[in-house]
């Protein structure tokens, strides 16, 4: 089995700041700050056989449609085994100064038995740390909104505006109006987006997982 890409995204606030012009700067400067803070990885797995040569090689993949994940392997009774695994970065996938040192440990357990007509496949998917991600995100657009509702306010209730005042007022505008379509790409993003939690969009090489689950890393927490 190769598992899939996962991609992993940082809280960050400070992004906010950013002005823009109109929609179309709003949105390539959003995904340019997605970019910013994530960087995809991919971990391929695969098992290998002892032959009769006395060599370690990997086992047959067997892929079908009813499989989720990037294939079944293929294993012989009475063959020693070892696991092989590689993590590496992967290129142009986001400017975060992500670096793969070393993989500590690896564990195989909770072997189970499941039917594909019965069952729902299984792949490596998982959505706990995309709803983290989506949380901590949303939290940052309301403080941003709120602080924008009371700069508004504050323009508003001036007897006597400059000109100054009314440049700052469409600003201060146009930031509320795209938080809105910031907050709605991030809960429903496009697919192909870049942001994370999209759609899958693309055609998996043999051996790769079609959906990439989401790795948040929490900076604010206890690292």
């Amino acid at each position: 089995l190769m598992c899939p890409p996962a991609l992993l995204a940082l809280d960050c606030t400070c992004i906010h700041k950013i002005r823009h012009r109109n929609k179309e700067s709003y949105q390539s400067n959003s995904l340019t700050r997605w970019s910013e803070v994530s960087r995809r990885i991919e971990m391929w797995t695969s098992v290998q056989e002892l032959n009769e040569l006395g060599e370690y090689t990997a086992v047959e993949l067997h892929q079908a449609k009813d499989v989720n994940t990037g294939g079944v392997f293929q294993l012989r009774q009475g063959h020693s085994r070892r696991l092989q695994v590689a993590v590496k970065p992967v290129l142009q996938s986001g400017t975060l100064p992500l670096m793969v040192e070393a993989i500590l440990s690896v564990s195989i357990g909770c072997v189970s038995v499941r039917s594909t007509k019965l069952q729902r496949g299984l792949d490596s998917y998982q959505e706990e740390d995309l709803n983290c991600v989506r949380e901590r995100w949303s939290e940052a657009l309301m403080k941003r909104r709120e602080y924008l509702d009371e700069q508004i306010k504050k323009i508003i209730h001036k007897q006597e505006k400059t000109e100054d005042d009314v440049e700052r007022e469409a600003r201060l505008v146009e930031q509320w109006v795209g938080l809105t379509e910031e907050r709605n790409a991030v809960l429903v993003p496009a697919p192909g987006s870049g942001i994370p939690g999209a759609p899958a969009h693309w055609t998996p090489p043999p051996g790769v997982e079609a959906h990439i689950p989401v790795l948040f890393l929490d900076l604010n927490g206890n690292v």
